[in-house]
């Protein structure tokens, strides 16, 4: 019986810190920028880049522009 109990507290403890480590692979929403791309990258909302601080602004130079546009510095601006 004792040894029942102690493998149920270790399958128990398993679950515990199992469930815990797949929550920290997948992150909030507000670990994102409101459209939810990931801070440092390009939204698929070009020109718009993600900032760290989980802010969209424009970056034309880094991320491009839509077709029939250019970049013209940080805004897309007609071809």
């Amino acid at each position: 019986m004792k040894k029942l109990n102690m493998t149920l507290l270790l399958l128990l403890a398993s679950v515990l810190l199992l469930s815990g480590c797949i929550g920290d692979k997948y992150p909030s929403a507000s670990e994102y920028c409101v459209d939810g791309t990931v801070p440092g990258s390009c939204s698929s909302s070009r020109p718009q880049y993600c900032t760290s601080e989980k802010v969209l602004i424009d970056e034309a130079d880094l991320c491009g522009c839509p077709a029939s546009m250019e970049p013209a510095g940080s805004v897309c601006v007609p071809d």
